[in-house]
């Protein structure tokens, strides 16, 4: 059963016309959906409740205050300056050394610096010495996403494809920062294995908490291509018959 409007994505094909993808998704029948995948094995992601207010790992809210301020200024500054905050994150790792964030921060400095054998041992000191921190499974999982390697996810998120699984039971509140990184991941690994109405009710998900967040835009230009593909695909299959 399709939940997207193909008719109206093989008109703008046609016409030679770049779709919107967030315009192309906007008519996905949810309860059709919803209906659906409660019939498969896995069922319906459990419903979850998140918030805006900060929420500090444990070990992060032990930090001084200027130590904190110090790395989210770092954090912010990684992206354009990531050779000029390394030495500044590192230095913070050897005073913290059990602050995952911090972990997490210098892989993704080592990333955006094209450090490409650091990044990924960073990742994997990341996930080997906290194994329960949510944000370093993502990354490691976004960077085999990254290099079509989506089948090495499922053993990263330890076979856990929804975010209570993650947490101990009694965690009934998540911050929107963990619920958007792992909708995003997920979203994007059932893409790539195939699984698309998982895929589009992830994608919902995203757009129900910030319809205009590049985690959102990504999922919805990707199940685009996806869709693209898959209908190029049939008309080759057509023309070789």
């Amino acid at each position: 059963m399709g939940f997207i409007n193909k008719f109206n994505l093989l008109t703008n094909i046609i016409q030679r016309k770049q779709p919107d993808s967030l315009k192309f998704l906007s008519g996905i029948d949810r309860n059709a959906l919803s209906r659906q995948l409660q019939k498969t094995k896995a069922g319906l992601p459990k419903p979850f409740k998140f918030t805006t207010s900060p929420i500090e790992e444990e070990n992060f809210a032990k930090m001084l205050e200027q130590d904190k301020k110090s790395m989210n200024e770092s954090y912010v500054k990684i992206k354009e300056c990531p050779n000029e905050e390394l030495p500044k994150l590192l230095k913070l790792k050897e005073k913290y050394k059990n602050v995952p964030t911090i972990y997490n921060h210098i892989a993704i400095a080592y990333g955006y610096s094209k450090q490409e054998e650091q990044h990924f041992n960073a990742l994997m000191e990341t996930i080997n010495r906290f194994p329960d921190y949510l944000f370093g499974k993502i990354a490691l999982a976004e960077y085999y996403l990254n290099r079509d390697e989506h089948k090495k996810v499922p053993e990263v998120l330890n076979h856990r494809f929804e975010i209570h699984m993650h947490f101990h039971p009694s965690v009934k509140l998540f911050h929107v920062s963990e619920v958007r990184s792992f909708h995003s991941i997920v979203g994007r690994y059932y893409l790539r294995a195939n699984k698309i109405n998982r895929a589009l009710y992830y994608f919902l998900i995203l757009n129900d908490i910030d319809p205009s967040h590049v985690a959102t835009k990504q999922l919805a230009d990707e199940i685009m291509r996806h869709e693209i593909g898959e209908l190029q695909n049939k008309f080759q299959q057509r023309r070789e018959c």
